[in-house]
Parts: C-alpha cells; structure tokens; sequence
C-alpha cells in the first residue's frame, strides 16, 4: 500500500505561533485564509510572501460593519428570510431614518423640518385647526372662518360642495335636510350604513324630508349640496 500523506484540507481557525502546523492546514490571518505548503512553527503567513510555508487561499469572511463589507444576518423581527430567500422588512415609524419621535400624541402628524433635515412628530397646531381637518375627513364643512382656513373652505364648497351630517336615532324613520330654492344644484344624500331611502318628500319649499326602513341602530344621514357648473 502506497501512502499518500495527508490529502484533506483541515481547517485551523485564526494562526497561532506557537501551533505546530502541516502540509494542507487552513488557517486565516489579517482576514485572509492561507493554506500550508508543508510544515511550520511561527511562521507568520503574512509575512511569508515567497509562499514557502503558507500561500493565499481566500479572503475570510467576517461580520459587515459600517466601513467594511461582509456577512449581514436579519434580525427575524424586523427583517426576516422565507423559504424562497426572499428579504422582507417590517418597520414602523421609529425605524425610519432621519426621524425624531418623542411624546406621541393622538391626532399627531409626520412633517419634514427643512432645519434639521428630519421628519418630526407634530401637533396639527391649534384645536380650531384640528377641528378643520377632523371636519374635511368626516365630509362636514364646518371650517373655522379665518385666514387660510376660511379660503380653504370656499374651495372646497365650489369644489365639492358643502356636507351637512345629521343623525338619524334608532327606529326613526324620516330625516329633514334644508336645500336651496334657488339656482341650479346638485343635491345627494347618503347613509353612513348604506342604507338607501325609500321615499323622498319635497312638498315644503327649502326642505327634503327622506324616510328610511327602520333601524335599530342610529346612523348618520349626509346631505351634500353642491352648484351645478
């Protein structure tokens, strides 16, 4: 039987000079990994550029950093990897770069600040201008009647209108509107549980009297009022 020597590549972690080393061992130095020629004591491997003991085999790889590139590992809570490899990210607000949130409040906005260059939680401004904006989600006009706001306001109502929102209590079954009498109007109603009229009464000048199947739940009955262009 011919003996051929060792013929494995065994790997050896980092170098040691004091570890006695032979042919085919793997070591890594200085993040490169080398592999033995033959046999050696303190011979460092980077410093043996005639590749008498040691020669190259790879650049070992290491954790990334910041600065230098390497193995990334998701989270599993924010970032994860399914079974088809694919990466997802899960982040909420706080994850966001370039935020500051601090002493988050119901009714709170993100906006960017040009000064410091990030986006911030903050308050919409005053109750009456929170009002305004709690009154354009719901589809209610009742804009506060100043400055800007005001403006705003009379955009809107030559755009879409105004919203008057009444509530029809549980087994009520009609509800009056006050329309205009005069030029030419668009005029709808809607039910906040899509419920739809059965029946529609006009026979008193400047009102509409609309009657619903029964409920036994109140809902909310809007009226928009918009010219006819």
């Amino acid at each position: 039987m011919v003996n051929a020597g060792r013929i494995l590549i065994i790997a050896k972690g980092a170098w040691d000079s004091l570890t006695s080393y032979e042919q085919l061992d793997l070591v890594t130095r200085n993040d490169t990994a080398y592999l033995a020629r033959q046999g050696s004591v303190g011979v460092d491997p980077a410093t043996d550029t005639a590749m008498t003991y040691w020669q190259p085999f790879g650049t070992a790889v290491k954790i990334a950093t910041t600065s230098v590139p390497g193995i990334v590992m998701p989270d599993g809570t924010t970032i994860t990897i399914d079974e088809t490899g694919l990466i997802k990210a899960d982040l909420g607000i706080s994850d966001l770069k370039n935020v500051v949130i601090s002493s988050i409040a119901n009714g709170q906005i993100l906006q960017y600040n040009s000064a410091t260059q990030k986006w911030e939680n903050k308050s919409l401004g005053t109750a009456a201008a929170r009002n305004a904006t709690s009154s354009i989600t719901s589809g209610s006009s009742d804009l506060i009647e100043s400055g800007a706001v005001s403006s705003l306001k009379q955009t809107l109502e030559s755009k879409i209108g105004t919203v008057t929102v009444k509530t029809l209590a549980a087994n009520v079954t009609t509800i009056s509107f006050t329309v205009p009498t005069t030029g030419n109007n668009l005029i709808d109603f809607w039910a906040s549980d899509g419920s739809n009229y059965t029946d529609i009464d006009t026979s008193v000048s400047g009102t509409v009297t609309l009657t619903f199947e029964a409920s036994a739940s109140a809902r909310s009955v809007s009226c928009r009022i918009a010219a006819a262009s």
